[in-house]
């Protein structure tokens, strides 16, 4: 069983991943109940009820049988594993691009340069000393701190 580009069967009838059984026939009659076409009869929205409560009835064929759960769960695990989604079940967030990726680390190198000399600058002042370690570790974070505080007033006020 593949697993549906879109909301999760899971999404569909409101429930978690470990629902159990009387839960999800709970909410399946709910839902149905909710969006039969039946209770929408001249109403505009008739045609999307009919087409909700047919997405419901195939979650749920999935859902309560165990073996087929099992099968959908399977497919689903598979399909986050290999990168379908990003995120969590029914997210619509794609993954960035190689090129976004590494423009954003150049960005980020030319912006933090002058913090990492500085950082070099300091750990090549203590290496041999005692305590170079925890020395070092205190003069970089003020000098981070001393950096921030820089840059937030170089910046002009919006």
């Amino acid at each position: 069983m593949s697993v549906p580009p879109g909301e999760s069967y899971y999404e569909v009838l409101g429930v978690p991943r470990t629902a159990t059984q009387e839960q999800i026939r709970f909410s399946y009659r709910a839902l149905a109940a909710r969006y039969h076409p039946d209770k929408h009869q001249g109403n505009p929205l008739q045609e999307l009820a009919a087409e909700r409560l047919a997405r419901l009835n195939e979650a749920y064929e999935a859902l309560c049988d165990p073996q087929r759960r099992a099968a959908y769960d399977a497919s689903l695990d598979a399909a986050l594993l290999r990168g379908w989604r990003w995120g969590f079940a029914g997210s619509k967030r794609k993954r960035l691009p190689l090129s976004a990726i590494v423009i954003v680390g150049i960005l980020a190198l030319v912006l933090l340069r002058p913090m990492i000399r500085v950082i070099a600058v300091l750990a090549r002042a203590v290496s041999g000393t005692p305590f170079g370690l925890v020395l070092f570790a205190g003069l970089a974070s003020g000098g981070l701190w001393w950096w921030i505080k820089r840059r937030r007033r170089l910046r002009p006020p919006r």
